[in-house]
C-alpha cells in the first residue's frame, strides 16, 4: 500500500464512522495543531488527519530524543509532507522538522512522506510548551461580508441572489447564483455555500485555471474543503448539517476508493484557492 492509499484508507475510515473530516470546525488561522520541535502549524490536510484535535505534536524520535516517552496504548497519527527530490538529506520542509521515520511515494519529482507522529497529551517526560490562552479558541479579525467583499471587489466575479434551491457558479459568466441569505437557516450554511462557490470561481482560466486536469469530483472536493477552510478563517462554524449526511458519506466513500490520490491533491488545491481568495498567492 503506497502512502496515497494509507492516506486515503484514513479519510474513509472517518467517513465510515460518520465524520466529514474536512467539515469539521477547524482554525486554520491560528496554529492550533503544531509540531512540537519546529513549531510548525499542521497543514489544512494534515489537520484533517490529526482528527482536529489541537495541540502539540512529535515523532517518536523526537519525545525520545526530549528525554520522554510515550505511553503504552497512545495511538500514533498519520502527517504527511512534500519532499523535493533535489532536496538534500535534513533540509527539506516538513511539519514535523525532521527527515527520518517516513515512508515515501514518488510524485512528479518529488516525493510523498509520511510520519507517526503522537500527541503531547500521550508523552510522559515532555512538558507543553503552550501556555492555556494559546490552545485554541483564537479569534479572528475577519468576518465573511469581509472576505468575500475583498474578493469579489478585487475579481469582479458577478453574485446574484435568486429564488433557486441550490447555488452555482456560471463559469461562462463569471457570476455566483446565491438563494437570498432568508432562505437559510443559519449563517454558517449561507457563508458555508458562499464560500464553496468562490472557492469554485477561483479555477477560471483567468485566475488559477483548473479547468484542466481537474475532474468533476476533485472540483466538488475543492470546493468543500476550501469552503470550510474559509469559513474557520471567518469564524463561522463548519459542522453544519447536510442532509442525508450517511448518503453523502458514502459516496465520497466511493469517489475515494476508486482514486486514491484525490485526498491529497484537492486539498493541496483547496489551499491554493483559499491563498489565491485571501490575496496571498
Amino acid at each position: 500500500m503506497n502512502v496515497y492509499e494509507i492516506v486515503t484508507q484514513r479519510i474513509i475510515a472517518m467517513l465510515e464512522n460518520g465524520v466529514i473530516p474536512w467539515m469539521k470546525p477547524y482554525n486554520v488561522s491560528s496554529p492550533d495543531a503544531i509540531n512540537y520541535v519546529s513549531r510548525k502549524p499542521y497543514s489544512f490536510l494534515n489537520t484533517m488527519l490529526l482528527g482536529g484535535r489541537r495541540g502539540e505534536y512529535l515523532t517518536r524520535k523526537q519525545a525520545e530524543a526530549l528525554g520522554g516517552t510515550i505511553r503504552d496504548g497512545a495511538t500514533p497519527y498519520l502527517v504527511v509532507f512534500f519532499k523535493s527530490s533535489s532536496d538534500e538529506e535534513g533540509i527539506a520542509e516538513n511539519d514535523c522538522g525532521e527527515n527520518s521515520e517516513a515512508r515515501q511515494e514518488r510524485r512528479h519529482g518529488a516525493f510523498l512522506r509520511y510520519y507517526r507522529v503522537f500527541h503531547i497529551d500521550d508523552v510522559d517526560g515532555v512538558e507543553s510548551k503552550l501556555g492555556p490562552s494559546e490552545i485554541g479558541g483564537a479569534s479572528v479579525n475577519e468576518d465573511g461580508e469581509e472576505i468575500a467583499g475583498a474578493y469579489f471587489s478585487r475579481e469582479h466575479v458577478g453574485l446574484q441572489w435568486n429564488d433557486r434551491e441550490d447555488a452555482i457558479y456560471d463559469a461562462d459568466a463569471d457570476e455566483i447564483r446565491m438563494p437570498d441569505i432568508s432562505r437559510f437557516t443559519g449563517s454558517d450554511g449561507y457563508y458555508g455555500t458562499l464560500f464553496k462557490q468562490i472557492v469554485h470561481s477561483t479555477g477560471a482560466a483567468s485566475r488559477l485555471d483548473r479547468a484542466t486536469g481537474t475532474d468533476r469530483s476533485c472540483e466538488e472536493l475543492i470546493g468543500e474543503m476550501g469552503g470550510t477552510m474559509l469559513s474557520s478563517i471567518a469564524g463561522i462554524t463548519t459542522e453544519h448539517q447536510i442532509a442525508n449526511a450517511a448518503a453523502y458519506c458514502e459516496r465520497w466513500i466511493n469517489n475515494l476508493r476508486e482514486n486514491p490520490r484525490m485526498v491529497v491533491n484537492c486539498a493541496g488545491k483547496a489551499t491554493k484557492a483559499v491563498k489565491f481568495v485571501r490575496g496571498e498567492a
